[in-house]
């Protein structure tokens, strides 16, 4: 069953607003909106780009024009101690926006969790964009409208056995998204490499006893298959390389950094 962040768009997308791939996207990293103004992401890709050569995008579609919600990028600020010749899973950065997205009924924030809160390590997702498209017909010809769902996968930040859930790892390999970075490409003639990017996608977890889910880290997980066709269908070989650390849990850096700096009034 969805929870109110699968469809209230509170996931953004960081983008390389000088480079076109997916439909004009070029995705670098996931990322929530943790204030108006403020973006919580991952840390490990951004010491490759300046602040201006990116942007946030929310609530994109596309018809005759693309249309969405951007912001550009004032200033990064990165997790104490962050050493870009030695990153981190658990390295996080902040990205200052030149202006506050405005909320409405699907634009929102996800609260942080912070230690006192009790919440259920076994009861968690991530989240990921998947493109759609829709062709119908109109008296003129034919209109294709595209766009984006968010997906959310549950995944357990159990110690000893943090990840996606078998279930929801069978899930994937039928829906590529393209979005951030490398996607598929050939082998040879009868393989195929496909992979799935969550990197900067927040985690959120269920409060117990509360129906309610607030963040309580990141992870920078990335699926990898080998595709072998197989007449109408692919038959796929699961290539990914699991690392339980690329599921983090940031309360005690929320506790510490976040909440005190930037959502401190």
């Amino acid at each position: 069953m969805d929870t109110w962040l699968a469809w209230k768009m509170l996931l953004v997308l960081i983008i390389n607003h000088v480079k076109k791939q997916h439909s004009g996207i070029d995705g670098v990293n996931y990322g929530s909106l943790i204030k108006e103004d403020i973006v919580l992401t991952a840390a490990s890709k951004m010491p490759r780009y300046s602040p201006s050569q990116l942007e946030v995008i929310i609530n994109w579609q596309k018809t005759f024009e693309t249309i969405c919600d951007s912001r550009t990028i004032s200033f990064f600020f990165y997790s104490p101690n962050f050493d870009e010749n030695k990153i981190k899973p658990s390295d996080w950065v902040l990205l200052k926006l030149d202006k506050p997205f405005e909320l409405y009924d699907r634009v929102g924030i996800i609260p942080l969790a912070d230690k006192s809160y009790q919440w259920d390590p076994e009861d968690c997702f991530i989240y990921r964009w998947m493109p759609v498209k829709t062709k119908y017909k109109v008296e003129s010809g034919y209109i294709i409208e595209e766009g984006f769902l968010h997906r959310e996968y549950r995944v357990s930040l159990t110690p000893g056995s943090s990840g996606l859930y078998d279930k929801e790892m069978g899930k994937l390999p039928d829906s590529l998204d393209c979005i951030i970075e490398f996607c598929y490409g050939t082998i040879d003639e009868e393989k195929i490499f496909t992979n799935i990017s969550f990197v900067g996608s927040p985690i959120v977890c269920k409060l117990v006893d509360q129906d309610q889910y607030l963040q309580v880290g990141l992870t920078t997980f990335v699926g990898q298959w080998i595709a072998y066709p197989n007449e109408d269908h692919f038959d796929f070989e699961d290539i990914t390389e699991y690392n339980e650390a690329s599921f983090v849990d940031l309360t005690e850096d929320f506790d510490e950094y976040i909440v005190p700096t930037v959502l401190t009034d």
